[in-house]
């Protein structure tokens, strides 16, 4: 049997885990079995490990408050029995304490107050966290023109690590070579905001928009990508006045700890300007997912594409969808996969609101904007998973309305 510290550990491998990645009882029993088994940690006769865990997790959802998935951990590993962690006595509990809760990533206005919060039950309907106030500020200027610059968290990222840590890159200027970073345990108490160049041996390039992060569980390390335009080196595409001269494409580091990072890739070359991917890895099957804006300005396109591979590090595919949003400017998308429907948000920015679309097979895609609701002046950011605890916490803050 394992001992307490290597069980200890294994328990924290699995918190780590977005929530929508082990699909309840059912998935976490091969989930645990497929990460251990090779150590010899699980067999398939240790006690009935793979009944007790499916009768232990759904008997604990209205036993008691601890995590669902900590309990059935513990007994599949032999810490406690079932018959003893049944005999707890605790607060009783509904199905909604146990689950796991949305975040949204978001910045209001041009950026200039901070990383803001809000959650959704549902995936529709979207509230505020913290009465609205932000998580972090933005600490250092960056150029927005020629002539003048200025403090902003634009485009939130962030995205949870194995090692339970939450990462942050955020846009930070209009035109440096530069993102934001920052981390934080409970998305409360963050590190001290720094700078990550990125283009720095391009010093051509113009900017770096939109960072956004993925983490390659194979390779064992996050991809990093944003968009950049470097003049001259791709296919032109014709621009409006306004965007003369912008020709995007996604570049891409890698790094394992967002202090040494790989050498700055091209990530994904299409035959249009590029900007805002996001990936999604499919829980139903073996797909990933990059959604991401049409940027061209003449005539202008301003839609939502999707584009996949069979590796998270691609290739994609250069030709991609037609556009799964409508007849509006859109941009920012980001993806949740929620029961049979998957949803992207995205920020219709000539309207100041955000939409969504939903899809059951990724190539039909339904318009469900009027249905969903986000705080008054909720702009581009990212959607993702996190465990009730640390739910519970965040929602602590401020007054909120349940």
């Amino acid at each position: 049997m394992l001992t307490r510290e290597r069980a200890e550990e294994v328990l924290r491998t699995l918190a780590a885990v977005p929530p929508d990645e082990v699909a309840g009882a059912e998935g976490l029993a091969p989930f645990l079995k497929a990460r251990y088994a090779a150590e010899g940690a699980l067999v398939e006769d240790d006690a009935g490990c793979e009944e007790n865990l499916l009768g232990v997790t759904r008997a604990a959802s209205s036993r008691f408050r601890l995590p669902v998935a900590y309990l059935a951990a513990w007994c599949l590993l032999g810490i406690v029995r079932p018959e003893t962690a049944l005999s707890q006595q605790g607060t009783a509990t509904t199905d909604d304490d146990t689950k796991p809760v949305h975040l949204f990533s978001y910045f209001t206005q041009d950026g200039e107050d901070g990383l803001h919060l809000a959650y959704s039950h549902d995936g529709v309907v979207w509230k505020e966290l913290n009465d609205g106030k932000p998580f972090l500020a933005p600490t250092w200027e960056g150029k927005t023109d020629q002539h003048r610059q200025s403090k902003m968290i634009r485009d939130p990222c962030i995205m949870q690590g194995p090692e339970g840590v939450f990462h942050l890159v955020w846009t930070s200027s209009w035109w440096d070579r530069e993102f934001g970073y920052a981390s934080s345990r409970d998305l409360i108490q963050w590190s001290e905001p720094r700078r990550i160049p990125v283009m720095e041996n391009e010093p051509a390039a113009k900017n770096c928009w939109t960072p956004a992060l993925a983490y390659d569980r194979e390779a064992g390390h996050f991809l990093v990508f944003w968009a950049s335009t470097v003049p001259g080196r791709h296919s032109p595409v014709p621009t409006s006045n306004r965007e003369h001269g912008l020709n995007h494409r996604i570049y891409f580091r890698t790094t394992r700890d967002f202090v040494t990072f790989g050498e700055t890739r091209l990530f994904f070359n299409p035959d249009f300007s590029v900007i805002n991917a996001h990936i999604l890895r499919e829980k139903r099957g073996d797909k990933f997912y990059m959604f991401v804006k049409n940027e061209n300005s003449k005539p202008p396109e301003k839609n939502i594409r999707v584009t996949c591979s069979d590796r998270i590090g691609g290739p994609y595919d250069a030709k991609v969808s037609p556009p799964i949003t409508g007849e509006y400017w859109a941009e920012g998308p980001t993806a949740l996969e929620i029961g049979r429907h998957v949803y992207v948000y995205f920020e219709k920015y000539i309207k100041r609101r955000m939409g969504a679309v939903r899809s059951e097979n990724m190539v039909n895609w339904e318009d469900v904007s009027d249905q969903v609701s986000f705080p008054r002046g909720t702009r581009m950011g990212t959607a993702f998973t996190v465990s009730r605890a640390v739910f519970e916490k965040l929602h602590r803050l401020g007054r909120n309305p349940d």
